[in-house]
This record gives C-alpha cells, sequence and structure tokens, in this order.
C-alpha cells in the first residue's frame, strides 16, 4: 500500500495519507466503482475540530477509518467496554471523546467515562454512532 506525505493545516506539518484497497466483492455483489478510502495514518489526539483538514469530513470519519484499517493500531488508545453491536465487553479503540470503535463486530459505539464514587471509573457505551457517519 502506497502512502504519501501531505502538509495539514489543522497540524501545521506533514502527515502521512494513504489509501485503503478497494474491497473485494463476491458473486453477485457490484464492485464500488471508486476504489478505497482516504486514510490519515497520523490521526490522533492532536486531531481537533469538527471536520478534518485533509478531507474536509467530520473528524471522526478519519478516525474510523485507520480503526477500521487496522493499519498503525498503535495510534489508537483502547478501553474495555459492552459493545453496542456484539453486545459483548471488549478492547474498545478510541476514536475521540464520545466514538469508539469494536474490533470484533466493526461497530462505531458512542461512549462516555463516568466516575464512581472515590477515584474509579468506568466506560458506559450506549447507541451506535454508524447514523453520524454518513
Amino acid at each position: 500500500m502506497e502512502s504519501r506525505k501531505v502538509f495539514c493545516p489543522k497540524c501545521n506539518e506533514n502527515v502521512t495519507v494513504t489509501v485503503t484497497p478497494q474491497p473485494l466483492h463476491g458473486a453477485g455483489q457490484a464492485p464500488v466503482p471508486d476504489g478505497g478510502e482516504m486514510v490519515c495514518l497520523d490521526f490522533g489526539p492532536r486531531c481537533r475540530g469538527r471536520y478534518c483538514a485533509i478531507s474536509a469530513l467530520p473528524r471522526v470519519v478519519m478516525g474510523v477509518r485507520l480503526a477500521r484499517s487496522g493499519l498503525r493500531p498503535e495510534q489508537l488508545d483502547h478501553v474495555q467496554a459492552l459493545c453496542d453491536g456484539c453486545e459483548r465487553v471488549v478492547r474498545l479503540e478510541i476514536i475521540d471523546e464520545t466514538h469508539a470503535h469494536c474490533p470484533e463486530c466493526d461497530t462505531v459505539n458512542l461512549w462516555t467515562m463516568v466516575r464512581l464514587d472515590g477515584e474509579e471509573w468506568v466506560a458506559v457505551t450506549g447507541e451506535r454512532a454508524e447514523a453520524e457517519l454518513g
């Protein structure tokens, strides 16, 4: 997979982007004509604002693309929580303060951290966030 450096005005430096391979389809399914999706391999906490400066898509979309691509898993933090999609406690990949990706079933969950008595915190997931990702 080929990657390129492009300038990100929000980071004020060059970042690495790539295009994921076009998905392969089984018999009876039409191929996607536009190929894969652009993924910023440097997506992370410094990505702020509502939209990605490179793709002009909502910032969370670039984070979900990175998580789903499986490229650079070390870029994302993780939290143990119940996934709304597979209804199992799994190691979710944190996209941002309100979105987490389940690598087991590919669901994007809405989530938050809730403080319990004392110093303990628990991750709470809510509904699926797929509709937000358009």
